[in-house]
């Protein structure tokens, strides 16, 4: 069961990780070796929950070190240390072997190097960086002409007409997830309306696990 505060901080980033991981073939019927880059942030969190509940039967997720223990309590089966590793090193994760990329990273060349780890038929996904140009790290046009059956997808959270990611359908499913105890919130921390400086701060200085919550009264909150 969610509070307030956990409750709102799911729609927007469930939303997001939901549609992302359904543009790369979720659910998972017989399995799928799931890869999500950026585990701890609002999406990732959200993302490897999600992925074990729709079939990921191998999921690796990259995360600091320091925050392995968390990313494994929300169903990640190895963690990738990005301060000690190379996530697309073949020593770590073989070249076509993995049925999806989920990138909440957005570093450059991160596309094409998903692509080299993806089996045929696999797919990634990253997030739209900004409005109106996309700037996602997508995969140059000479890897999508090589591997044709890898599908790629730049995702941007939008509602009918212009997107099928903010839909009823998809909120009553992370409901349902919700209340069947598959997917938890993750608030690092909540301020009061007046630290709502504070609460800015913290946001921009980044490595937030999961969301920052604002307290307006005792029983009324809203996110940030």
């Amino acid at each position: 069961k969610l509070n307030f505060t956990e409750a709102g901080s799911v729609p927007l980033c469930g939303l997001t990780a939901l549609s992302a991981l359904k543009a790369v073939g979720a659910p998972w019927k017989s399995g799928a070796t799931v890869v999500v880059l950026g585990a701890t942030g609002g999406v990732g969190s959200l993302a490897v929950q999600i992925a074990k509940a729709l079939g990921a039967t191998r999921l690796i997720a990259t995360a600091s070190g320091s925050k392995a223990d968390f990313v494994k309590s929300l169903g990640a089966d190895e963690v990738i240390d990005y301060h000690t590793e190379q996530w697309f090193n073949s020593t770590r994760i073989a070249d076509k072997s993995v049925d999806a990329v989920l990138d909440t990273v957005l570093q450059p060349g991160t596309g094409d190097r998903a692509y080299g780890k993806l089996k045929n038929g696999g797919g990634f996904v990253t997030l739209c960086t900004g409005i109106p140009r996309c700037g996602a790290p997508t995969p140059s046009w000479l890897n999508t002409l090589r591997r044709p059956s890898v599908r790629h997808t730049a995702l941007r959270c939008a509602s009918p007409p212009m997107g099928d990611c903010a839909t009823v359908e998809n909120l009553n499913e992370l409901r349902d997830l919700a209340e069947a105890g598959r997917l938890r919130a993750q608030v690092q921390q909540t301020f009061k309306l007046e630290d709502i400086q504070a609460a800015l701060a913290q946001f921009k200085a980044g490595h937030i696990t999961g969301k920052i919550g604002l307290t307006m009264q005792d029983r009324e909150e809203i996110l940030v």
